[in-house]
């Protein structure tokens, strides 16, 4: 046998060796792929059977419309800035709204308006965000804050 049929030989040999081993790695990812897919639906059906759970995944979906909206991409960081400075100013948010034009943002004050000025103040100091103003809400002691979406 000739060197240069050997050398053929020993390239198909280290071939199919290769190509077995190729095999095997992509049977192993499918078969991790398969059972990652069915425990992410049984944490899915796990989780959608509480509450908090259910109402995190709708506000994280307003979110994300929310940016998506705006063309921004601060928006998600400004308005987690307003859940936190609503949140530090001890009041009670009742909804939030957002789209193109304005933000929206009910919130329970209980007839303390000092804390509610300091928090319009702030959304004012976003530089997403201008003129907020606060109107009466529709139950006691809620008030609504509004503010134009920068363009």
């Amino acid at each position: 046998m000739a060197a240069a049929e050997k050398l053929l030989l020993v390239g198909l040999l280290l071939a199919s060796i290769l190509g077995g081993w190729w095999q095997g790695e992509a049977a192993t990812l499918a078969e991790n792929a398969t059972r990652n897919q069915a425990e992410a639906v049984r944490l899915e059906r796990f989780t959608a059977s509480y509450e908090l759970f259910a109402r995190i995944r709708s506000d994280l979906q307003e979110l994300d419309a929310a940016q998506r909206a705006l063309g921004r991409t601060s928006t998600a960081t400004d308005l987690a800035t307003i859940l936190a400075q609503v949140a530090s100013a001890g009041l009670s948010l009742s909804s939030m709204q957002l789209d193109r034009e304005q933000l929206r943002i009910s919130v329970q004050t209980q007839g303390d308006v000092e804390r509610l000025r300091a928090v319009a103040t702030q959304i004012e100091a976003l530089p997403g965000f201008v003129h907020v103003a606060a109107q009466d809400g529709e139950s006691a002691g809620e008030m609504i804050l509004s503010a134009k979406v920068e363009p």
